[in-house]
């Protein structure tokens, strides 16, 4: 029988196994020394505890052994009959974000993509890792509810992300490893003291516990000092979203951004972290907040940060992801079949409606088209700009011409002559996204 509960490291994953929201987990094995222990420990009490386990192991391609360390994983999980699952990625966007926020990226989208419906990710992060954090995170000014540090549960993806040891000193994660005689990953990347999490690792902690041995365990708590403060104050957050808040999830009103500073951030924070948008660094925050308020009417301001992007666009502020916008290409359609644009949309078949190829077109500036049947060609620019299409949306509109003349914008703008054939031949005029179905 296995001798769980007479550890640390053993009695915080009981406790939180009796405590889960599932009972499906899966091991982010990166094959180090904590990651290492939490295979161990969650295998050797799954029958006790009665819960499915498997592990996942991300090869980032970043050194040289990396696939015989993906090896090693596999033969620690074939001992123990924990099913693998090898995930190699490239890291990408280093340049942008760095190395170590691009390595974590991979790995982030590459569990998001393998994680089941309401699996529960668990992560060997430990209080020494929530100590760091804090650190790191108060160097960076992120604001309180950074200050909160790791949270012990989040949703993730279509599960969750939990932190079972987050209250665990590293020192008793070593002590079950060298218990239980297990061997470990050293990437020697851990050492490099250039990225600033090894620097407080290795050069900082180090000294602050000489001082004050509590040093650790103080910073771990005072993020969850914070992480209470984050929690009380989470309602009103929510409530001065939902009052700033369009119809349109992805849109508020611009007053929001006269709210006190730390109220305003809040609410945007709140708001971004609810459309799935990266969080912006604390700087961006502020500048976003006093760009976007003083804008004059009749600009359309924007600020960017790493994998989002914030217009102002009529007492609106509008966020999305931020991507290179795929510009729609000049070609011929046979009208008989669907057409698939570059970035995936879809227009729809016309059988039995023209003779000869239409055309789809980008933008050119001063088009006009005909919306009614008795009146004159008005001007696109003009009518764009009376429905309040925003203007980062307009260059991707398909604009498709019969010969001389422009039949459709998009799907906001019909030729009346056009519109009247589609009626009368009972057919539907909608571009479909890639992700609707057709």
């Amino acid at each position: 029988m296995a001798h769980w509960g007479m550890s640390p490291a053993r009695d915080a994953f009981t406790d939180f196994i009796a405590r889960s929201p599932g009972r499906r987990f899966v091991v982010a094995l990166s094959g180090g020394l904590d990651s290492r222990s939490l295979l161990h420990v969650a295998a050797s009490v799954r029958e006790e505890l009665g819960f499915e386990l498997r592990a996942i192991h991300v090869d980032h391609g970043l050194n040289p052994d990396s696939a015989r360390w993906a090896e090693r994983c596999r033969g620690w999980c074939a001992a123990v009959a924990v099913p693998l699952d090898i995930a190699r990625v490239q890291v990408s966007r280093i340049a942008e974000l760095g190395l170590e926020a691009a390595a974590r990226a991979a790995r982030h989208a590459a569990f998001a993509e393998r994680l089941d419906e309401d699996e529960v990710l668990l992560a060997a992060h430990h209080r020494d890792d929530q100590a760091e954090t804090f650190l790191l995170r108060a160097l960076r000014s992120p604001g309180y509810d950074g200050l909160a540090g790791m949270r012990p549960l989040r949703r993730f993806a279509r599960g969750w992300l939990a932190r079972p040891w987050l209250a665990v000193a590293r020192a008793d994660i070593r002590a079950e490893a060298e218990a239980a005689g297990l061997d470990w990953i050293d990437d020697p990347s851990n050492a490099d003291i250039a990225h600033d999490r090894n620097f407080l690792r290795h050069e900082i902690l180090p000294r602050l516990a000489q001082r004050w041995p509590q040093a650790v365990a103080a910073l771990a708590t005072s993020a969850e000092r914070a992480a209470d403060l984050l929690a009380l104050a989470e309602p009103e957050v929510q409530r001065l979203l939902a009052r700033h808040r369009d119809l349109d999830p992805a849109v508020l009103d611009v007053p929001v951004l006269d709210l006190p500073e730390g109220s305003a951030i809040a609410v945007l924070k709140a708001w971004l972290r609810d459309l799935g948008l990266p969080n912006p660094p604390p700087s961006a925050l502020r500048e976003m907040r006093r760009q976007l308020r003083d804008a004059r009417a009749d600009r359309v301001p924007e600020v960017r940060w790493p994998g989002g992007v914030m217009y102002r666009y009529r007492e609106r502020l509008h966020a999305l992801a931020a991507c290179d916008a795929t510009a729609v290409r000049a070609q011929a359609w046979e009208a008989e079949r669907p057409l698939s644009l570059d970035d995936g949309r879809v227009l729809p078949a016309l059988p039995g409606l023209f003779d000869a190829p239409l055309w789809v077109k980008p933008r050119q500036g001063g088009e006009k088209i005909r919306l009614h049947a008795n009146a004159s060609r008005r001007p696109v620019r003009l009518l764009l700009q009376e429905y309040g299409v925003p203007p980062w949306q307009r260059d991707a509109l398909p604009y498709v011409w019969q010969g001389d003349t422009l039949v459709a914008v998009g799907d906001l703008f019909l030729d009346a002559g056009f519109a009247s054939r589609l009626r009368d031949a009972g057919h539907l005029w909608r571009i479909e996204s890639a992700s609707q179905p057709g």
